[in-house]
């Protein structure tokens, strides 16, 4: 029988994302043997608004 696939998409720099890190964890935890995970980190501004997190964290913080 063929794994499930999970894939978490999220940006570093969300608060939302970051809160989340706990219950991924445990997902991990429980089923790493039985689906597949991949992350795949992204961001959360595009087009003219994405930039540099040097530029940005100021911002943030």
């Amino acid at each position: 029988m063929e794994k499930y696939k999970l894939t978490y998409c999220f940006d570093a720099l969300c608060g939302w994302c970051y809160g989340f890190t706990n219950v991924m964890e445990a997902i991990y935890s429980k089923y790493r043997g039985k689906i597949d995970f991949n992350t795949v980190s992204g961001g959360l501004s595009l087009g003219e608004r994405a930039g540099f997190i040097n530029d940005v964290a100021p911002y943030i913080k």
